[in-house]
């Protein structure tokens, strides 16, 4: 697993990035292509679920088709971010996060299809972002993180056209 350049791990911190690089992708909620605001809100409760995962193992690909990378700024520079990180051998240790989507509406009173989603995520302590060297460089502090999408519907899917993160 190690890469011409790339320093040499202990074996604890070989195995953490192995543990990191080999996380189970979460599985999508059933109901989450529904057209329906329950729908919706399950497309951006998995986009905030797929997070530790896309950190973790570099792989971006079921979180990019979640959201149009022409309008939602928040999900190309987090995926951009993961698959830098990645190739160069950093890794973000495994964590869970527990969300809760607040709200849900339509954003039109036609009921158009674009719809508003609001989602709290409880970030728990104690994961850590390694350089590909082992160095810690961020130890997560735990918090809340109050995410804001919004979606519209194309064709049998939610897409997210814009997420907004309030601290």
């Amino acid at each position: 697993m190690e890469s011409a350049g790339w320093p040499e791990l202990s074996p604890e911190l070989a195995q953490a990035r192995l543990d990191a690089w080999t996380m189970p992708q979460p599985p999508a909620p059933v109901g989450m292509g529904d057209d329906s605001l329950d729908g919706a809100a399950k497309t951006a409760l998995y986009f905030c679920q797929l997070g530790p995962y896309v950190n973790a193992t570099g792989d971006t690909e079921p979180f990019d088709r979640l959201y149009d990378s022409e309008t939602c700024q928040f999900g190309l520079e987090f995926s951009d971010n993961a698959r830098s990180n990645h190739a160069k051998g950093n890794w973000i240790d495994q964590w869970n996060v527990t969300c809760e989507v607040v709200l849900s509406e339509h954003l039109d009173s036609d009921e158009s299809g674009q719809v508003k989603v609001n989602i709290l995520d409880e970030e728990h302590p104690g994961a850590q972002a390694h350089l590909n060297d082992g160095r810690v460089i961020k130890e997560g502090t735990g918090g809340t993180v109050n995410f804001l999408f919004e979606l519209e519907r194309r064709n049998s899917d939610w897409v997210i056209t814009r997420c907004q993160v309030e601290q």
